[in-house]
């Protein structure tokens, strides 16, 4: 089976078709883009298994970093945080590479750089990265239709817990910045790292999900 890319919605069909069944474009075949499979931009089984294991140690240290309630800095503090920015990078991994994946499918797809830009631009990275995550959930249901689904209203319950969490560390970082009161944040950083544990499961179902999908 030859597929084609449309050159109007840019993503792929037959090339026996004469209409893109996803815009109605008629095709025209001389005009658009044959289309070379690979499978080096899916989401791979060890990728995968790897992620599960760094979320898993993740939320661990998270829960010891809650026990011991140390305000110095400690060795367990930096392979907590060390942990943490593996994961985050990790996860901003699965995005790019799934944005790839997509471009693909959809040579229109705008997200390619997007996908890790919108983690680290202020203003932008409150609302974008939510934004990827719903388009590449939009644009793999389209190319794989199966029984396997993420509800939409779970994918906002992740990202307003992201953003509970933006605050509470922004609310911080100011009030240290702003006032000479001594005041306790340990409240505020229990409840942040919480909130964090249930977001790192949360993206252990996220990239599962879309693993599965793609199989």
């Amino acid at each position: 089976m030859n597929l084609i890319h449309c050159n109007e919605c840019g993503r792929l069909t037959e090339e026996s078709n004469r209409i893109c069944p996803y815009c109605g474009n008629p095709l025209q075949f001389s005009e658009h883009i044959k289309y070379h499979p690979s499978n080096k931009h899916k989401i791979s089984l060890e990728y995968l298994n790897w992620f599960i294991v760094i979320t898993v140690l993740n939320c661990i240290m998270s829960f010891i970093d809650i026990l011991i309630e140390n305000e110095e800095f400690t060795l367990i503090n930096l392979f907590s945080n060390t942990v943490n920015i593996i994961q985050v990078v990790m996860f901003i991994g699965f995005m790019y590479k799934q944005c790839l994946y997509i471009k693909e499918m959809n040579f229109k797809f705008p997200y390619k750089h997007w996908s890790w830009l919108s983690w680290i631009i202020p203003i932008i990275h409150l609302y974008k990265p939510y934004q990827i995550i719903c388009a590449l959930w939009d644009e793999t249901s389209i190319k794989h239709q199966n029984k396997i689904q993420l509800d939409k209203s779970f994918i906002q319950i992740w990202w307003i817990l992201q953003i509970i969490t933006l605050v509470i560390i922004y609310f911080i970082i100011f009030s240290i910045l702003t006032t000479d009161n001594e005041y306790s944040y340990s409240f505020l950083n229990l409840t942040s790292t919480i909130i964090n544990i249930i977001v790192y499961i949360m993206d252990i179902h996220i990239i599962k999900t879309f693993y599965n999908k793609m199989k």
